[in-house]
């Protein structure tokens, strides 16, 4: 099509949360939704040698982003949600969500400050990323990075930047004064999409399976430690097949 079609502006969820545990299972930890909304793919950018390269294989694909609110405050409880949200999607037969396949993307976005009381620092957004590890260490660099700026006096713009793992390093891809205006407008062959009640008490009736709440009753009815849960959660073969057996197991 030449452009991309999103529900930015007019998302069907809205103001959700998502809980999960921290320090090998011991501190629960919430970040809200700020929205959950349907786009679809254009095409994959890949930058070689000075060149910019379009790869349209996946142009047209369905996806769902999902945009959380400021919440965080350390690299773990980065990690540690994009974990149960990706066990969401696989425990509920949504996807395999697999960052290395590029069925789970994430772009991290990181500001600085020096305190809670503080306002948010400028908002630097890194893209680029299809694992743990290196979303991990590049919430780190950029931290550093952003500190070294503000500690020399250094302004800077909000900006998108890639990653280059294999450097260890980020590089400029656009920043908010160069940024293309991206010119949304209705796409006038798609008509407004209208939920109807019956549609809505379906699925509000209808249950997710929430992986956070089978951890804690692995914890509090079972007393199981981390390994044994870790085990478990990481298969949903070998979850479903505890399932299947431990009503036949009862104290």
């Amino acid at each position: 099509m030449g452009y991309q079609i999103t529900q930015l502006y007019h998302p069907t969820n809205t103001e959700g949360h998502v809980s999960f545990f921290l320090d090998n299972y011991t501190t629960e930890k919430i970040v809200h939704i700020q929205d959950a909304h349907m786009e679809n793919d254009t095409a994959k950018m890949i930058h070689d040698g000075g060149q910019a390269l379009l790869d349209f294989n996946r142009a047209g694909t369905p996806l769902v982003e999902i945009v959380t609110k400021p919440d965080f405050s350390t690299t773990e409880e980065v990690i540690e949600f994009l974990k149960e949200l990706q066990r969401i999607v696989r425990f509920n037969d949504i996807g395999d969500a697999d960052l290395e396949k590029g069925q789970m993307r994430v772009d991290v976005n990181i500001s600085v400050r020096n305190s809670e009381k503080e306002p948010f620092g400028t908002r630097v957004e890194v893209k680029n990323i299809n694992s743990f590890g290196m979303i991990k260490r590049a919430i780190e660099h950029e931290q550093v990075r952003q500190e070294k700026l503000y500690a020399a006096g250094e302004v800077f713009s909000q900006q998108t930047r890639g990653r280059d793992d294999t450097k260890g390093e980020s590089y400029l891809m656009r920043s908010k004064e160069d940024a293309l205006d991206y010119r949304y407008f209705p796409e006038p062959d798609l008509p407004p999409l209208q939920i109807d009640k019956r549609t809505m008490e379906r699925l509000n009736d209808s249950e997710s399976i929430i992986p956070h709440n089978i951890i804690k009753t692995f914890k509090e009815q079972y007393g199981f430690n981390k390994e044994y849960i870790n085990a478990l959660i990481s298969d949903k073969e070998v979850l479903d097949y505890f399932f299947s057996i431990v009503s036949h197991c009862e104290k």
